[in-house]
């Protein structure tokens, strides 16, 4: 729980800075490092009070022919990769914001394969 309240002390601290900086791309990055910090806390809640509640963690059913749709989506946008215009792009600000959104679309993929691998071993 502490761990919580560090993540929502985080989150409005860079907001705040956000709010205060000038430049458009410093204050985006500050306001996705303000949003990661609220979904950590969310996660975390969400994880204690699972286990507080000794809830049965399993699956839900969501059918692998929609799994395997959202993933061949996911996977056709990485395929629309944005290597091809980072080159023409002023590095620095704009180059960590482009591997922030590759950051999160490896991610998707890598949760919704996690995802259908324990929808197999349920299955077994």
């Amino acid at each position: 729980k502490e761990r919580i309240q560090a993540e929502q002390e985080s989150a409005e601290e860079f907001m705040k800075t956000a709010i205060e900086l000038k430049n458009d791309l410093m204050r985006m990055i500050f306001r996705i490092l303000a949003s990661d910090c609220i979904r950590h806390a969310d996660i975390i809640m969400t994880i204690v009070s699972a286990i507080e509640e000794e809830r049965t963690i399993h699956v839900d059913r969501l059918g692998m022919k929609r799994l395997s749709m959202l993933l061949e989506k996911e996977e056709k946008a990485h395929l629309r990769s944005l290597d091809d215009v980072k080159h023409l792009l002023p590095s620095g600000l704009i180059t960590i914001l482009i591997e922030l959104v590759e950051d999160d679309e490896r991610k998707h993929s890598k949760i919704l394969k996690k995802i259908m691998e324990l929808m197999g071993e349920q299955e077994a």
